[in-house]
């Protein structure tokens, strides 16, 4: 099964992978060394696309938006946040920026929030953080459903870092690992509702401490 990636390991000067969860796996399978560089984002790309995330969707003032960057991907905890905004205040609203959230309309408007869900227009990769700036904070609807997601470190995770937000993230390991080393926001359990609410309640109370954190990692 893995006998192509087994002979390119045997015959490769140097293994390279995104964290030390892959790391691992890898020296567990293949007995190599690998080295560790973080896919972080690359300041240097941005590009401004000459509007904001919150100009485009025409949210009140006073609105709190969180943003979920990324394409839908099976098993995110959308039902969740769906039934957590229904407990949260109606000026909570969620954007999801990525493509394949159309399939999940049934979802949403079973649960009343379809007025609080918004999918903002696809902006180019380059002008991602830029656009998302003017967003409250970012949220990483993952859970631990394979080995794969326990080791995920995605685009959803840094970029809402890059755009000087707070995050909400999910007990996966390598997460954890940066988010708690820089106080970047705090830790949430995707699958429930209750534990949406409560750290979403938490970031709107303190805010301007946590996006102070964030500016400065």
């Amino acid at each position: 099964d893995l006998w192509l990636e087994a002979a390119c390991v045997k015959h490769a000067v140097a293994v390279v992978t995104v964290n030390e969860g892959i790391a691992d796996l890898l020296q567990q399978r293949f007995g190599c060394a690998p080295s560790v560089i973080r896919n972080v984002h690359d300041a240097r790309l941005d590009r401004e696309g000459g509007r904001t995330i919150r100009d485009s969707l025409a949210l009140p003032h006073d609105s709190f938006l969180l943003v979920v960057v990324g394409n839908a991907k099976p098993g995110m905890a959308i039902e969740e946040v769906c039934e957590a905004l229904k407990s949260l205040p109606a000026r909570v609203h969620v954007a999801f920026l990525g493509a394949g959230y159309h399939e999940h309309l049934q979802t949403i408007r079973s649960h009343k929030v379809e007025q609080r869900v918004h999918f903002p227009e696809p902006v180019a990769p380059t002008e991602v953080v830029p656009f998302i700036r003017t967003a409250d904070a970012g949220i990483v609807l993952y859970h631990a459903q394979s080995l794969n997601r326990l080791n995920a470190l995605p685009n959803g995770f840094f970029q809402p870092i890059a755009a000087g937000l707070p995050i909400l993230y999910p007990d996966l390991p390598e997460m954890r690992r940066i988010a708690t080393k820089y106080g970047l926001g705090v830790l949430i359990d995707p699958r429930s509702p209750s534990s949406i609410v409560k750290e979403v309640s938490s970031v709107m109370d303190n805010l301007e401490g946590l996006m102070r954190l964030a500016l400065r990692a």
